[in-house]
């Protein structure tokens, strides 16, 4: 792909940080919009499998005492039927009348259609309150903090996903066109770390770390 080609898909603004970063040669911003896509491929995977580790300990935990927990949440006058729960609550309602409509409706459908910032909404202190309260402990670490840090981790990496869905480019240092992983080494560390709290070995990520190591040393070598 040359310059101009890009230039008849990318938008103005986000090309020319492509281009500033590439100190004005556009071959490099060529380049550099490439390898920054396939990094955002690589993280998308990464934190999909976050979300999966996560919604499936989640799972575990609450249909020891509540099988089809989510089924029932999604009903009228359920826990999350009141005013401080309405948005994870309207979130269930309509999973709910999807699933009915494409006649694959269960409690397993219902965990798999719920999107990340559902999960993460199960951490606000109504919501996890409403759920019984104790569902925090699926991370057995002690910290003096820890309902607020979890939830603020996993929103932290659900905006990750929001940009990678929305093709932004994710290799800049905030509010500049510096070149700079530090934040996205900063939420990738978080992941891990959650996932060490839940019982879970960090190896599941192995192959998505391996890559997303090699598009971010694909990035160094374009910017030599």
């Amino acid at each position: 792909m040359t310059y101009r080609e890009l230039a008849k898909i990318v938008s103005k603004p986000r090309l020319d940080r492509y281009l500033q970063a590439a100190d004005g040669d556009k071959v490099k911003a060529v380049k550099l919009y490439s390898a920054s896509g396939l990094l955002n491929i690589m993280l998308f995977s990464f934190t999909s499998c976050f979300e999966v580790a996560l919604r499936n300990k989640i799972n575990d935990h609450i249909s020891q005492t509540n099988t089809d927990w989510l089924i029932k949440l999604s009903y009228p006058g359920s826990a999350f039927d009141k005013q401080n729960t309405i948005h994870s609550y309207n979130s269930l309602v309509e999973a709910r009348y999807r699933l009915i409509s494409q006649g694959k409706f269960c409690n397993d459908q219902m965990v798999d259609s719920m999107s990340i910032g559902f999960w993460a909404s199960l951490f606000l202190r109504n919501q996890h309150n409403a759920l019984g309260g104790d569902l925090v402990l699926i991370f057995d670490v002690k910290h003096p903090n820890l309902l607020h840090t979890v939830q603020r981790n996993i929103n932290q990496l659900r905006r990750l996903r929001n940009e990678i869905a929305h093709n932004s480019p994710t290799i800049f240092k905030p509010g500049t066109n510096e070149v700079n992983f530090e934040r996205i080494d900063l939420f990738v560390g978080r992941a891990i770390e959650l996932t060490e709290w839940m019982g879970i070995t960090p190896a599941i990520y192995d192959d998505s770390l391996a890559l997303i190591g090699e598009k971010k040393q694909a990035i160094r070598e374009i910017l030599k």
